[in-house]
């Protein structure tokens, strides 16, 4: 028996569709084959746009479709406590960084990142710099500082992989108010849910 895990993991954002199916499904097959353990986890972080309505009918189509999941189905908002703690482990090591900006200045890097064809780079700030713009009350986002170099992994379907990390930027992980993007707790969520 498998001691994989696997999950369909939706966004209650919009309808359900044929992705989702397609997702759902495969997931369901390969569990139900191989062995291991399905679960069901509902990625509402975006509060804005997250609605009961889409979430009924990612329901319903999984109730048309007869897919069976393992236990029950987890909210990733209701896990918020893990990615904050996750957050602050990153600022700790310094694999995160605490960035003061205004929306205005953020605009203005984004737009030199695409004159100059590149990913967008946020310039680190000193602690002097930090508590000015916090006292300020400027925003402060907690962004990954993506390492120099390649990153290098096997996968499944392509085998040996890799990646130029100067193609990517540094991103945002948890917004001012501290609360947790997708990026950020989707990965928190996977390992703790055993993938």
């Amino acid at each position: 028996m498998s001691t994989e895990v696997l999950r369909f993991a939706p966004s209650p954002t919009g309808g359900f569709h044929v992705g989702n199916a397609r997702t759902a499904l495969f997931n369901y097959l390969y569990v139900r084959h191989y062995g291991g353990t399905l679960k069901l986890r509902i990625e509402d972080t975006d509060a804005t746009r997250s609605t009961d309505d889409s979430l009924k009918t990612i329901a319903d189509g999984l109730d048309w479709m007869g897919l069976a999941f393992d236990g029950d189905p987890v909210f990733q908002s209701q896990n918020e406590a893990s990615h904050r703690e996750a957050a602050q482990r990153l600022l700790e090591s310094g694999a995160a960084y605490k960035f003061y900006a205004t929306a205005e200045e953020l605009e203005e890097i984004r737009k030199q990142a695409q004159k100059e064809k590149r990913a967008p780079r946020y310039p680190r700030q000193t602690p002097e710099e930090q508590a000015e713009k916090e006292a300020a009350g400027v925003p402060g986002a907690t962004f990954f500082a993506v390492p120099d170099g390649q990153t290098v992994w096997d996968d499944a379907i392509r085998g040996g992989s890799r990646w130029d990390n100067g193609v990517i930027g540094d991103f945002v992980i948890a917004r001012s108010d501290g609360s947790p993007v997708y990026h950020l707790a989707v990965v928190v969520d996977d390992h703790e849910m055993g993938g």
